[in-house]
């Protein structure tokens, strides 16, 4: 929201430098900034050069099976780098995921880290796909969930059932079968075609 005198229910309210003034009672309460939205102005001065930009939040992100915890929180090592074309944003982002196992739906936790490479544009040149700068402020969020959800396994499988198990004994993804034992449905039927019968 921009400064400046906004009516909204119970009275006018006056948008400045982070803090909400109302009208009616003149009390001062904090306005609540996102931790993804990044002020750039300096970033869009001609010959500027690029800013490292550290993120953390907790956030609330999820997807089918999978979901980014909201401790440890999420942080992010980013480089903001001007180009003809807008803002690009490099770096990488990390957190801790809970997956439900889709074989025995039990939960787990496992870290991740996603390299994260886009460039954001301005909103006269953007189309529905693109990341757009906004003002001279870049909200890195939808981003950053985008990418971390695309890179969440589509059939999370737990430790206990990463291994095909035929048997207790049989690990059917490392023992080799003994010679003339064949996993084949259609072994019964061999012996009606070997030659000489």
């Amino acid at each position: 929201m921009a400064g400046g005198w906004w009516l909204v229910a119970g009275g006018w309210w006056l948008v400045a430098g982070g803090w909400w003034l109302v009208a009616t009672g003149y009390s001062l309460c904090p306005m609540t900034r996102s931790p993804f939205v990044i002020p750039i102005g300096d970033l869009l001065r001609d010959r500027a050069e690029p800013r490292d930009v550290d993120v953390e939040a907790s956030v609330d992100w999820h997807v089918e099976l999978s979901a980014v915890l909201p401790e440890p929180p999420l942080t992010a090592a980013l480089t903001l780098s001007p180009m003809p074309g807008g803002l690009l944003v490099r770096g990488s982002v990390s957190g801790v995921a809970r997956h439900s196992c889709h074989r025995c739906l039990e939960d787990y936790d496992e870290p991740f880290s996603v390299s994260v490479a886009e460039l954001f544009v301005r909103p006269d040149d953007a189309t529905e796909d693109d990341y757009t700068i906004d003002g001279d402020q870049l909200d890195l969020e939808p981003l950053l969930r985008d990418d971390v959800l695309l890179a969440m396994p589509m059939l999370p499988t737990c430790a206990d059932c990463g291994e095909l198990v035929d048997t207790s004994q049989t690990d059917l993804n490392t023992d080799v079968p003994e010679a003339g034992d064949s996993r084949s449905p259609f072994a019964v039927l061999k012996d009606l075609f070997e030659p000489g019968q």
